[in-house]
């Protein structure tokens, strides 16, 4: 991953995720986040009977954008992704 993302994704706490539910229907939602450097990894927490939640229990996949925190509209910037939801 370029050094440039990972200082940009230390410095935010903000994310909006996407997946798909089992009826194939996108489904978009917002958390905040931690990202840990070392990994590779966005962390964030929501409750087991969130929407997101039981659709992410039987399909991991996702995408979403990270915006950054302190808004320039004269200069946005941000990332966009694709992952895979790791259980704990």
């Amino acid at each position: 991953m370029d050094y440039k993302i990972i200082d940009f994704l230390k410095k935010q706490t903000s994310a909006s995720i996407s997946c798909v539910n089992e009826m194939l229907e996108p489904y978009s939602f917002s958390c905040l986040f931690a990202f840990n450097a070392e990994q590779k990894l966005l962390y964030y927490k929501s409750a087991p009977s969130s929407y997101h939640s039981r659709i992410l229990s039987k399909q991991a996949k996702v995408a979403g954008t990270v915006m950054p925190d302190k808004l320039n509209k004269l200069a946005i910037r941000g990332i966009q992704f694709t992952g895979e939801l790791l259980a704990e």
